[in-house]
């Protein structure tokens, strides 16, 4: 199980590199995109050691958010990430555009979700 748990985690920090790359770009919505993924997989690696059963084929966060209890102050992140993922996979239904501002805040919270993951981890 810890094999699991530790993939979940290190595919997470691998999103987190691609959503800074992206940043760093200026490919906002792509950032928004990977920021996503950073907290589904850390929260799904916190899933399976908490959890100890398969990880729910879900992408909305805020599942994740009440099923796992996580600290009220991630809330948002979990709502507004959720709402980029859906924009950013599914533009016709959708009008977005993430600010350098908007999406450098995303990805400050994502990093700290992730750092808040590993110590449960650990």
């Amino acid at each position: 199980m810890q094999k699991e748990v530790s993939r979940w985690r290190n595919l997470a920090e691998d999103d987190l590199e691609k959503a800074r790359i992206l940043f760093n770009n200026e490919k906002y919505d792509g950032a928004i995109f990977f920021c996503q993924q950073t907290v589904e997989k850390a929260l799904k690696a916190l899933w399976i050691l908490e959890k100890k059963t398969e990880v729910p084929r879900y992408h909305d966060l805020l599942f994740f958010f009440q099923k796992l209890e996580l600290p009220a102050k991630f809330k948002t992140t979990c709502e507004d990430l959720t709402g980029g993922y859906i924009a950013t996979r599914y533009p016709t239904n959708l009008p977005f555009s993430f600010t350098k501002k908007e999406t450098e805040i995303l990805l400050l919270q994502s990093e700290e979700i992730l750092l808040w993951v590993k110590k449960k981890l650990l």
